[in-house]
């Protein structure tokens, strides 16, 4: 019998949904009601899923040829986006194949050590508000999402200026 990898592939994924479900069931249980964006729930989570990832490489060891190398390339992916959904956004650098996703994740790890009250020397835009007649002031840092910093050791806000397109994670 002949190793078939998406054969095994599909067992080991199988496997570690229920695996991934039955610790968040027994997560609930023990804890009441998890909110799922809470910040354990989502490094449990990430942790879990990252340990499928590297057990799925392992399994690759012993596979040869393009559709190895393609796979691969894929788990690097999923396994740089699960370190920096732990905050851990040097490491998500190094490991990702994307130049485009690299320095995404260079650029997190430069926002996470910049200091909270750091901003822009942008200028606020200006805006009329013809109905109320007055001026109003739209600030510059647009929030991008919640995500943990490793750095901070919480959940943050990660920012961008609309105009010099400053990240910082606050």
């Amino acid at each position: 019998m002949s190793f078939n990898l998406q054969t095994a592939l599909k067992l080991a994924n199988a496997r570690m949904k229920d695996e991934q479900e039955r610790r968040e069931s027994d997560l609930r249980v023990n804890t009441g009601l998890l909110d799922p964006n809470s910040k354990e729930a989502r490094l449990s989570r990430a942790k879990e899923q990252e340990k499928a990832v590297l057990d799925q490489i392992e399994a690759l060891k012993w596979v040869r040829g393009q559709l190895k190398q393609h796979r691969l390339n894929q788990l690097f992916e999923r396994l740089s986006e699960l370190l920096a959904e732990q905050g851990k956004f040097v490491e998500a650098s190094r490991i990702a194949v994307s130049d485009e996703r690299r320095e995404y994740y260079r650029s997190l790890a430069h926002a996470a050590a910049i200091p909270d009250e750091t901003t822009c020397q942008c200028q606020p835009e200006k805006i009329y508000d013809a109905v109320k007649k007055r001026e109003l002031t739209v600030p510059n840092e647009q929030i991008l999402a919640e995500i943990y910093s490793e750095h901070h050791g919480e959940m943050k806000t990660l920012v961008k200026c609309r105009n010099c397109g400053l990240l910082n994670i606050k």
